[in-house]
Parts: C-alpha cells; structure tokens; sequence
C-alpha cells in the first residue's frame, strides 16, 4: 500500500461516509487514523452528523471547513468509481495498523536492556491491537440456525458436556445450571465476608474439573493465593500453612497439596493492572488455550492511575468486560464491594442496589451472588449443628438471567482451612425483626 495513496484513502473515507450516511461503518474508524489534518477535521464533523442523524452533503462540508475543502470534494467522482465505503475503510484501517507498528519499532531499542520485558510488552500491545481492530459481524437467521442445529445434536451425543461450569456447590449448581461461554458473575460483599476465599473454592473445584483458570489478584498476593489453594487442598491450618508452622505429621500432606498446585493449569496476576493491560494478557491466555475462566479479584482495585475509583469510571470497566468475555466465549467473574448501605439497614442481606454502579452491573450481569454472615438470631437454630470452627455464611443469588433469583443458600465456611460446603437452602427470613432492632 503505496504512501501516496493515503491522502486519496482518507478523503475516500470521509466523502463516502458523508453520502452513505444511511450505511453502518463494519469497524469504528478513529480520529487518530487519519494523518491528514483536513481530513482529521472533517472526519470529527461528518462522525457527529452521522451519529445524530442530521442531513448533510458535500456543501454541508464546503461550509464549515472553507474552500480547502471544495478542491477535496472535486475528487469524489474518482473515488466513488475506485472505493467502496468498505474497501476505503479497510484500507485506512491498514494504515493505521502499519502506523502503529512503526512505533513500535522505534520503541523497541529503547527496550533492549530487557529482552523478556520488551517481549511481554510486545505481545501486550499485539494484543491490545488484534482487540481493537476485530471485525464487527452480523450473524444472519441462516447462519445461527444452522450452528444451532449443530450445537443442539453435540449437546444429545454428549450430556455430560452441556452443563457448563460448575460450582462444586450443589444448591447453587442446581439453581444456575453452569455457566456458559461469555457468562459474566458478580460476586458482592462487604470487606471480610469471605468472598476471596469463597471464590478460590470455586477455583480450586475448576481446576480439578480440568479448567484452566486465569486469575487477577489484586488484594492478595501470589503465596497468599498459593497457601490458601493448599491448605483447602491438604486440610491443614491456612495460618500453618502460611506462616510455614507445620507438624511433622504434616508435612506428607503439605506435600502432595504442593505438588497438586504444580501440576495446575492456574496464572495469578498479582501486581497493579489497568483494564487494557488486563484484556490483553486474557486475550494472551485464550490464544494459547490457558483459560477456561477468568478471575478478577476485585473491580475496584483495578488500577486507573491518576482517577478516582468512582462508579462512573467502574461501569467503564464493567461493560468492556462483558463484551470481552462475550468475544472470547469464556465465564469471566468480578469480584466486587458493596456500599456501605447494607449495614445501616435493619435488614443486612444485601440487594442489587447494594453494588457500586447497580444499575451497569444489574444490566452487565448474567448472574449477581452477594455473600454475608448472619448473626444467630437471623438463623434460628441453625448454628447448632456448626462446629466450632466452621461459620455459615448466606450466598443470595440477587439476579439471574436466566432462572429464579432472590435466593438466599448457605455456605459452611471452615474458618481453619478456608473450605467451603454446601449448607442447603437459607432459613433466614427478612420479615422477622431482629433482637433490639
């Protein structure tokens, strides 16, 4: 693609975009793609008319850029005969990509002194790159039909396949029935309600269902997230385990629970990551086949240098996640802290509302779970039954897509080693006042 062309290659997208007002653009073209300045500025004019809807023409042009404009505008009849409003667009979109090579070839030698780190920013950016420029498709009645139909008869050959990801926690798995590709959880609590350790009972349950999971841990770090895997693996006490206080008796067991965690298909990201950085090392995993589900631990921490984490700027990150997971067929769950409303409230089960930003992660979420800890009074006399160690904690099932929400399952968490088991259903009624409420 000769340079000389580039000129002729912007003035086509913006010219053809003008008069087909009426055609959708098959990519999003970007104000940066265009190195012209004039072409840069009537772009900006004809994507405001565009996404207003407002009549405009060739004249309409003319008028707000002035007369270098009108000598552009004399060339449409030669690119009306050589582009369509597609081929033009894909051609700038090729123009850009090389642009965007090009610098990274001039970043590069800056980059030498650490040949690993220059290849990890190098397939970052690749990454990031592949992302933005993925092609927008309609799938036609034709097309779905008939990869349905192929669907649904894999699914008859192979029951056992088709219930998606699992929980390794029977009421919830009844209820949910498995997640499937481009799923997307929430997962809510006030701080110190459980919700790492219970995620990593999930996890630890994928892994030995054969799923590779990538997980983004951005509260804890990589041997916290290691002795916490171990000791709900082993048995053993998480503080011994920890702070490397075991038995002798103990160690034949530390063992084989060190030597199951080698043997897993499991990457912990640990240090502070923006979303793009998150996107591309999750495409990254996907390519090479590494992720059967994404973890990301937890939305607020997600790092936004120089902003505040305000809801307006978490729903920035919540829909680019539903979109990515929806991209790349794979459950992505978000882990999240709930106002702090809940708590001056006679009734503490958390609701939807409850979620920082509700209304983007009610509208994002295939399914919403908000975990808490009843007191005794809330559970009559389930605590009974408890061991001395072992605590219930109420995981509600906020919204579901697609079955029966405001649920309330409980949850034995075993405070010594950070396993988890199925309780069954939740005694707790919200209409019974509480003791000195």
């Amino acid at each position: 693609m000769a340079d000389d062309n580039r000129d002729l290659v912007e003035n086509a997208v913006v010219l053809l975009a003008l008069t087909h007002v009426d055609r959708p653009l098959e990519a999003p073209v970007q104000e940066t793609w265009f190195q012209n300045g004039l072409a840069r500025r009537a772009w900006q004019h004809v994507a405001q008319w565009r996404q207003a809807g407002t009549a405009a023409d060739l004249a309409s042009l003319v008028g707000v850029l002035g007369p270098d404009w009108g000598s552009v505008a004399e060339q449409y009849p030669l690119i009306a005969e050589t582009f369509s409003l597609r081929t033009a667009v894909e051609a700038l979109r090729q123009y850009a990509v090389r642009d965007q090579l090009q610098t990274w070839l001039r970043e590069l030698p800056r980059r030498w002194d650490d040949p690993l780190g220059a290849a990890g920013w190098v397939a970052t950016q690749a990454a990031q790159l592949l992302g933005a420029h993925q092609p927008v498709t309609a799938h036609t009645g034709a097309a779905m039909a008939t990869a349905h139909w192929t669907l649904t008869e894999e699914r008859m050959a192979h029951p056992e396949a088709t219930g998606g990801l699992t929980f390794g926690l029977p009421h919830l798995d009844a209820l949910v029935q498995g997640l499937g590709p481009g799923d997307v959880v929430f997962l809510g609590g006030r701080p110190k309600t459980g919700k790492t350790t219970f995620v990593l009972n999930w996890v630890r349950h994928w892994l030995k269902t054969g799923h590779g999971v990538v997980l983004f841990s951005f509260e804890m770090v990589w041997d916290e997230i290691a002795a916490r895997l171990i000791a709900m693996e082993s048995g053993l006490p998480t503080k011994a385990v920890e702070k490397g206080l075991l038995a002798d008796d103990e160690w034949g067991r530390y063992r084989d629970a060190n030597g199951w965690l080698s043997a897993q298909p499991i990457h912990v990201y640990d240090t502070p990551l923006t979303w793009p950085d998150i996107a591309a090392r999750i495409r990254q995993h996907v390519a090479r086949g590494e992720a059967g589900v994404v973890v990301i631990d937890h939305l607020g921490l997600i790092s936004r240098p120089g902003r505040q984490n305000s809801n307006e700027e978490l729903a920035q990150i919540v829909q680019p996640a539903k979109n990515l997971a929806q991209e790349l067929r794979i459950p992505v769950v978000v882990i999240s802290q709930l106002s702090r409303a809940v708590e001056a409230r006679q009734d503490k089960r958390p609701q939807p509302y409850d979620f920082r930003d509700s209304g983007t992660i009610e509208q994002t979420a295939n399914l919403a779970l908000m975990l808490w800890q009843p007191l005794p009074m809330d559970l009559g006399g389930f605590y009974g039954r408890m061991a001395p160690d072992v605590m219930p904690i109420e995981c509600y099932v906020a919204a579901y897509r697609s079955g029966p929400s405001r649920v309330g399952l409980l949850v034995d968490w075993d405070r010594n080693t950070g396993r988890m088991q199925d309780g069954g259903e939740s005694p707790y009624d919200p209409t019974q006042k509480r003791e000195g409420m």
